[in-house]
């Protein structure tokens, strides 16, 4: 795979001799510069200009697509100058060496600015979070951006092996201490043949019961490291990151972040009930309550999930924090006659593999019946699901992986984004809102979607009538592109609105470090 290197100067010009300092030492690789123009261009360089604004940010994620990032380099200021469709553009790729160009010579960027009053902080994850392909790394990226704002001394705990060369120092750079664990191989060995009867036990290859996560929570070197660790917050990402044996320690604040209930969102896999599926329900639920209750503090993503939790079995209180998307970009809008371009987008997991059957056998096929010129565009993995399972219907494309979300929403009139497995919140869905894009959902995934003026609720007793006024819907929603464009913006500022004040409840050290924060 070719390699890249991102040369960021904004709005600036970008001369020769920078030009040569960045080649000097990436003798090999490909050089994309974002800038306003470039004054001179070395003899045998290879390099391409792309602007700082929206559709520059668009072309360079199709230009660099297929290549590895190899290195950022910035002018002075570093990540705190990025804006955030090229910190958008970062995050889905790798992790990058960062490089700061000043004088006509390139030296290592670092953003250690800690404060006297900063808490330490233990972020607990179960693998790489670049490049941030799905909504767990999302969630997770989220936390470590707004912790990073407020000058904690972060450090991440992930399985030995996890993830990819250079990763620990990207984090490094960003001021983030990387540490490890050992798994279990016993353990995981066993749990993967419970694993095997859970499966047979429902009847989908795909089920994963809570139990089965359990390999981290049951290894006594990862118990070791977060019972070992002296630390003012320890947040685990999942609630089956908490170690099965937890030993707290005073003054410590024990999280757990709910990405979704995972009994809530399993209970479709047990109906129509039997006496085993019944033991692995409450067997599910019993673990995860088990896991919950040795913490202090539960954060749920929606609000129907923190519903989801009863009180009379829960110890620890529970904060709704809910996504924030602050390096997602809406793109320009344009005033459309008539919607005709359509998409989903998704991993191939469960919970889209059912919304996608569902579209494609009742949905799509009403759309296209009222507009035969219609384009359905699949994004994702679960394009691999669809191929498997019959192939795409007529007027339907697969795209699989996109480089660039801002492309394939920009790309689209409205995301038809259903639910069917109840739990935790729609990411695509608050992808597209922030976006800009009308979003077709169900009487089951509007529960987590925070109230806006862009999402159509169908009605599966009458989706006919559903479908017409779905796409009397969509056209409206770009007859005015101005007032889209204020409503998006309010959406968007309403959200990194919510998250912070819900970060900042959830643990108020960080506003009393964030207050007293010295500069980089």
């Amino acid at each position: 795979m070719y390699k890249l290197v991102l040369f960021y100067s904004g709005s600036g010009s970008v001369s020769y001799d920078d030009l040569r300092a960045i080649d000097q030492r990436y003798r090999s690789d490909l050089i994309a510069v974002v800038a306003a123009e470039i004054s001179g261009v070395p003899t045998g360089m290879r390099v391409c200009r792309f602007g700082a604004h929206p559709e520059g940010m668009t072309q360079l994620a199709l230009f660099a697509a297929t290549l590895h990032l190899e290195a950022v380099v910035f002018r002075q200021g570093g990540f705190e100058s990025c804006p955030a469709d090229l910190k958008s553009f970062i995050f889905s790729k790798s992790a990058p060496t960062v490089q700061i160009l000043s004088g006509g010579k390139l030296s290592l960027y670092s953003s250690v600015r800690w404060s006297s009053t900063a808490p330490r902080i233990l972020f607990v994850y179960p693998g790489p979070l670049f490049p941030v392909n799905n909504g767990s790394r999302q969630r997770a990226l989220d936390f470590l951006l707004q912790l990073h704002r407020a000058n904690a001394k972060i450090s991440v705990l992930s399985p030995e092996g996890s993830v990819p060369p250079g990763y620990r120092d990207f984090l490094n750079q960003l001021g983030i201490e990387f540490r490890t664990y050992r798994q279990n191989r016993l353990v995981s060995g066993v749990i993967g043949r419970l694993r095997k009867l859970g499966k047979w036990a429902v009847g989908k290859d795909y089920y994963l019961p809570l139990y089965a996560r359990l390999n981290s929570s049951l290894s006594r070197s990862y118990q070791q490291s977060v019972n070992s660790f002296d630390c003012d917050i320890v947040i685990f990402s999942y609630v089956w990151m908490v170690p099965w044996k937890l030993k707290k320690a005073k003054p410590t604040v024990y999280t757990v972040d709910l990405h979704d209930i995972n009994f809530v969102r399993d209970r479709g896999f047990y109906r129509p009930s039997n006496v085993v599926r019944n033991i692995l329900e409450s067997l599910n639920q019993r673990i995860e309550y088990k896991l919950l209750n040795q913490t202090d503090l539960a954060l749920a993503i929606s609000n129907s999930d923190a519903k989801s939790l009863v009180p009379d079995q829960l110890r620890p209180p529970v904060l709704t924090v809910p996504p924030s998307f602050s390096w997602i970009v809406a793109p320009s809008f344009k005033l459309r006659v008539k919607a005709e371009r359509f998409g989903f987008i998704g991993a191939n997991m469960s919970a889209n593999r059912a919304a996608i059957d569902y579209v494609m056998q009742h949905i799509w096929p009403l759309i296209l019946k009222r507009r035969p010129n219609s384009k359905f565009f699949v994004a994702g993995d679960i394009c691999n699901h669809i191929a498997r399972s019959g192939g795409f219907g007529p007027r339907c494309f697969q795209l699989g992986f996109v480089p660039s979300l801002s492309d394939f929403y920009g790309g689209i009139d409205a995301l038809i984004s259903p639910v069917f497995i109840q739990g935790g919140i729609n990411f695509k869905v608050l992808e597209a809102l922030v976006s800009g894009v009308p979003v077709m959902v169900n009487e089951t995934g509007i529960k987590s979607v925070p109230s806006n003026e862009l999402t159509f609720v169908i009605r599966s007793s009458e989706l006919e009538a559903s479908v017409d006024e779905f796409l009397a819907f969509v056209d409206n929603a770009f007859d005015d592109p101005d007032s889209l464009t204020r409503r998006v913006e309010q959406l968007r500022a309403r959200l990194m609105a919510d998250f912070e004040r819900g970060i900042y409840s959830a643990f108020p050290q960080l506003r009393a470090s964030d207050d007293c924060k010295s500069e980089a």
